[in-house]
């Protein structure tokens, strides 16, 4: 599946610049349980970008696959990990997530900031469950989506200037609903927030889900 040309264009155009693009803090719900005392292990990061949630990954001992649909955001992601001394540890993939064969029972961790938002509403939920698939029993998925309180969702004055690139805002527990079958969660919540880090200041409204993948055949009880 092709994204059109003018979708990659901005993706690579919009990392093409020396900072971190979303700035260089890892999402706070990551941060929160990495430095709770997480093991580490191998983590998924899907949409990845420029890399501010891998780079806080691979600095925590992860081996980090990520995966994005701009190679600009990529190279400079694999720069900034080489800078760091981590790169060994770093696998990136220039793809669409759609066409990314996801391993089965692999990851310790999968993080999808600001991905999900980014499909075609059908292609949500088969991408979603896919991913989870590809957790180990019990490891964590890390999800944020903007939803429809978004002000991009209604074209407000104000909204981001990447707004019209998100194909798919979340309906009102809509994200949870995908994943209560499959994952036990840990934290949901939806809330609006100020986004400083691109553009002009501007809101957002974004659903965030931390979940662990529920084993497919739990151990009977008492054995």
């Amino acid at each position: 599946m092709e994204r059109s040309d003018e979708e990659k264009r901005r993706f690579d155009e919009f990392y093409d610049e020396t900072k971190l693009s979303f700035g260089a803090e890892p999402s706070a719900w990551l941060r929160e349980q990495v430095e709770a005392g997480l093991p580490g292990g191998r983590a998924l990061d899907l949409g990845c970008g420029d890399g501010r949630n891998t780079l806080f990954l691979l600095a925590h001992g992860y081996e980090v696959t990520a995966i994005d649909l701009s190679q600009v955001g990529l190279d400079k992601l694999v720069s900034l990990a080489r800078r760091q001394g981590n790169a060994d540890r770093l696998t990136t993939v220039q793809s669409d997530v759609r066409d990314f064969t996801f391993p089965t029972d692999h990851f310790d961790m999968v993080v999808a900031v600001t991905l999900f938002d980014h499909l075609p509403g059908d292609d949500v939920r088969p991408v979603i469950h896919r991913a989870i698939a590809s957790l180990k029993d019990d490891a964590i998925l890390f999800v944020k989506a903007h939803t429809t309180e978004d002000p991009g969702h209604a074209r407000e004055a104000g909204a981001s200037e990447l707004s019209d690139m998100i194909h798919h805002y979340f309906a009102p527990n809509e994200l949870l609903d995908l994943t209560k079958d499959t994952c036990r969660v840990i934290r949901y919540e939806e809330l609006r927030e100020e986004d400083t880090t691109h553009g002009r200041p501007h809101d957002h409204a974004f659903a965030y889900l931390l979940a662990k993948k529920r084993p497919a055949h739990p151990k009977a009880a008492g054995r």
